[in-house]
């Protein structure tokens, strides 16, 4: 009995029908390893280990833990064995709407077409994003995040990862998108961000203008720990404030 081919290669951490994040270990060893089929969501995959990748119709890199790779759903695409223990990495995928919100956003000459919301086959990545989505691993795997929480740090990570991935191609990311190295600015993108979140508990999300992308955007890597708690607050006293309307019309 052939044991590699019968490991499984992915492993799902977290899912919502928006978000999902999922663990793959792929084996040189393993008979698909250099074809396992189409991407069968649009996501953004951080390596373990050097790989060489080759998208269908493009020229192959190679790509490991400095690296991120982009991928839409249904891109076909190709590996090469670089590394003895093959291809292992975690990906961080969003839905076909929050791909083409994400894209709008980040970058202004996205033009997706249809079913290609990501125009980029690769980020860079750098010590301090690469430990974020570690630590962010680490907290879904122990249910630490509930899943509003949980969703809105998935949808910023992959917004930071097309927002690199946009300025290394030499687009132009808009300025409420794109992070900042000092803490002052750090504070300023999550200041901002908890007014429009303020805002979009107080207002329906048609009259607000906002979504979920837009609200998570302004939180970028490095913003702190504060955003989510003040989410739970908000969510609180959204439905504390549905709780009286529900009791003054009995």
């Amino acid at each position: 009995m052939d044991l590699t081919a019968a490991t499984p290669l992915e492993r799902i951490v977290f899912e919502t029908a928006e978000v999902a994040v999922g663990e793959w270990r792929c084996s040189g060893a393993h008979p698909a390893f250099h074809d396992t089929g189409p991407i069968q969501r649009h996501l953004v995959a951080f390596p373990r280990t050097g790989v060489r990748i080759r998208h269908a119709g493009s020229s192959a890199f190679v790509t490991d833990a400095s690296m991120a790779t982009v991928y839409n759903r249904g891109q076909r695409y190709t590996r090469g064995l670089v590394d003895p223990a093959g291809d292992c990495c975690e990906w961080w995928a969003v839905s076909d709407r929050l791909a083409a919100e994400i894209a709008a956003a980040v970058d202004r000459q996205s033009r997706p077409e249809p079913g290609r919301a990501f125009r980029f086959e690769r980020a860079p990545v750098d010590a301090a994003l690469y430990l974020h989505q570690r630590r962010l691993l680490r907290e879904l795997r122990a249910a630490r995040l509930d899943d509003v929480a949980a969703e809105e740090q998935v949808i910023a990570l992959v917004a930071e990862v097309l927002v690199r991935g946009a300025r290394a191609q030499g687009a132009t990311p808009p300025v409420s998108a794109s992070s900042a190295s000092s803490p002052a600015s750090h504070r300023e993108l999550a200041e901002q961000a908890m007014a429009l979140m303020a805002v979009s508990y107080r207002e329906p999300p048609a009259a607000s203008g906002r979504g979920p992308v837009e609200t998570a955007l302004p939180v970028s890597i490095g913003a702190g720990s504060q955003e989510p708690t003040y989410c739970r607050r908000l969510r609180l006293r959204s439905a504390s404030t549905a709780r009286a309307a529900a009791g003054r019309r009995r």
